[in-house]
């Protein structure tokens, strides 16, 4: 059985979206069968997205919360000490949360390379397959080459039960033009973790 997973599955990891989604990093013994797939090019699409996450939340808290933290210390009613105090309070957890999330994201990456989760590096054909799909599907770079280096691998597997993970619905949700090439090329799509694990050991029914 192979499983494939993308960008959102590390992400989804570090923000705990869903807790299972952490299980493929330890596969052995309990899924000794299963085989699980990245592409490498989702590792610095993932660094490229946290850095944005971390971007946007410290614009929130510079332009927004320290913001208004200003605006209202000049008013003297209990009500604006008590926002100032919150407003504060809000700020210290957003820092910490950055915090977190950042101590989460490198250790998650360490993770991966220490793991049983088998990295796919792009190659000429993927990275041909992916521009063609740039044209044809209307993606954008990034996903194509996702989508491309899968397909790519996918062709040269035996084992007949392939699984696709992604929680992004917008370019690879169940009535996209991703989602129809994965399968056609024999790859069943799923959002979550445990779906696609509950299909694959049930013998891909």
């Amino acid at each position: 059985m192979i499983l494939y997973v993308e960008t959102h599955w590390i992400l989804s990891c570090v923000q705990a979206e869903e807790w299972e989604a952490t299980d493929l990093l330890r596969l052995r013994p309990a899924h000794a069968a299963l085989s699980v797939y990245l592409p490498a090019f989702c590792i610095a699409e993932a660094i490229a997205r946290f850095r944005t996450i971390e971007r946007s939340a410290n614009e929130f808290r510079d332009q927004q919360l320290k913001k208004r933290r200003h605006d209202v210390r000049s008013i003297q009613h209990g009500e604006a000490k008590r926002l100032i105090a919150a407003l504060e309070n809000a700020i210290e957890e957003q820092d910490r949360l950055i915090g977190v999330l950042s101590y989460e994201f490198d250790h998650f990456i360490e993770a991966i390379f220490a793991s049983d989760v088998a990295l796919i590096p792009e190659n000429h054909d993927a990275v041909k397959r992916a521009h063609g799909y740039v044209r044809s599907l209307d993606m954008s770079r990034g996903d194509a080459i996702v989508l491309g280096t899968i397909v790519e691998h996918a062709a040269r597997q035996s084992e007949p039960r392939k699984a696709f993970v992604s929680g992004n619905s917008k370019d690879f949700g169940p009535r996209t033009a991703a989602c129809r090439e994965l399968e056609g090329q024999g790859i069943r799509g799923f959002s979550r973790v445990s779906d696609a694990l509950g299909w694959l050991f049930k013998g891909g029914e």
